[in-house]
């Protein structure tokens, strides 16, 4: 299973025109990315105005009456119906903008009734280079066997293209059915029942199941796949800290770390302070936990920045240590045993994918030397880069196999 998240609620006003405005790194609700690929992992946009309390959201039900008002009013959300009465269900374009899919699915779907009648609500994202989505006018449909195949008919308008991505939009559909589906495709792409998923409400985010019932409380800050090959776990954040859901959004390890690292299904480094209000890199500690949150081993002294990983073949780290008013780094394992001694200005990792994980240290004095995934060292600290020495073993190890 995989979330996807799709910009169209406020993407609908989105028209990227420079290269690299794609994205933002601060992990924030109200922002929205739309890359080449129409259906990317983006935080839906809500209103500004909608409460950030959401104490008061237990149901569907309040989640309606917390979006409503806002989506009507909001001039810049585009929006196909075929449904007289859809004021009800516009609410739920937010719950298919952040829902799990599976691998070949493009997007999510709701089949409603409504005054007697069946329909289709999906979000569909249109425009491209040179091309700005004005309106969706119409809706092509052809049924076979429980199957139904949608071509949207578009309002477009071309325009000059000056950057690298796409100018694309969402567009809310809801579509009358004429007979019973099973099946749905939009464009040649395969869209599938709504499984569940992320729900946002103003600043805090929970998680809905099929049947629309909350199954984690509007009370997290953020809601994400956690760094791992294949986003079984999410890692949630509260104002208290971070920790893991499973993939059901049943809570799996207390959200009271400062960082949590994905090492396998039953072991993940976390990271926290030893005091609430110390500073420093002598503050951290690091320590293992399984996936109910008991200890498995430490925790030790150090600090990992949040771009490593434990997710190589040897399940090792490059974590730091104060050395004065600067910082030495060193290895240490998912057991918390310490490879190699935190003694060093940098070190590289090489090779990660196999048994010849190796690393490139670098100490004081600018010189750099290579070490084995077992901490012994390889060669002396003959070389003046990193390149020179990641080269030089690397091809020791074509020729000679060792490491």
């Amino acid at each position: 299973m995989k979330t996807k998240i799709l910009s169209i609620i406020c993407c609908a006003a989105l028209c990227l025109t420079a290269c690299g405005q794609v994205g933002s790194e601060n992990n924030d609700p109200h922002s929205a990315e739309v890359s080449n690929n129409a259906y990317s992992s983006t935080p839906v946009i809500q209103p500004d105005d909608i409460p950030t309390d959401a104490e008061t959201v237990y149901d569907v039900a309040d989640l309606m009456n917390e979006t409503k008002k806002d989506m009507l009013s909001d001039e810049r959300i585009l929006k196909y119906s075929e449904c007289p009465d859809d004021e009800e269900l516009l609410f739920r374009s937010t719950l298919l903008s952040a829902s799990d899919l599976e691998d070949d699915s493009a997007g999510s779907y709701f089949i409603i009734e409504q005054n007697g009648e069946k329909y289709l609500m999906f979000n569909y994202i249109g425009g491209g280079y040179g091309i700005k989505l004005k309106a969706v006018t119409d809706m092509k449909k052809e049924y076979s066997g429980g199957r139904l195949v949608l071509t949207p008919v578009c309002e477009t308008e071309e325009f000059e293209q000056v950057g690298c991505e796409p100018c694309q939009k969402g567009v809310i559909c809801i579509v009358k059915l004429d007979e019973d589906i099973s099946e749905v495709e939009v464009e040649g792409q395969k869209y599938t029942p709504y499984k569940g998923g992320i729900v946002w409400v103003g600043d805090l985010c929970g998680a809905a199941d099929s049947e629309l019932a909350l199954t984690a409380p509007i009370e997290f800050t953020l809601i994400r796949p956690l760094d791992q090959p294949d986003n079984k776990f999410f890692f949630c954040s509260t104002e208290n800290g971070n920790g893991v859901m499973d993939s059901e959004y049943n809570m799996m390890i207390e959200p009271k770390y400062n960082n949590i690292f994905y090492v396998d299904d039953e072991q993940f480094v976390v990271m926290s302070k030893k005091s609430p209000d110390g500073e420093g890199l002598d503050n951290w500690q690091i320590s293992t936990v399984n996936g109910s949150g008991e200890l498995l081993s430490g925790p030790i002294d150090g600090f990992i920045n949040g771009n490593e990983h434990f997710t190589n073949y040897m399940h090792q780290c490059v974590f730091l240590m104060p050395d004065g008013n600067l910082s030495r780094a060193g290895v240490v394992d998912a057991d918390m045993n310490v490879i190699i001694e935190p003694e060093y200005t940098d070190i590289s990792v090489f090779s990660e994918e196999n048994a010849n994980q190796f690393y490139v240290c670098t100490n004081k004095q600018e010189r750099c030397a290579v070490f084995g995934a077992d901490g012994i060292q390889k060669t002396d600290f003959d070389f003046t880069s990193v390149y020179d020495a990641q080269t030089f073993y690397h091809n020791e190890l074509r020729d000679h196999e060792f490491g």
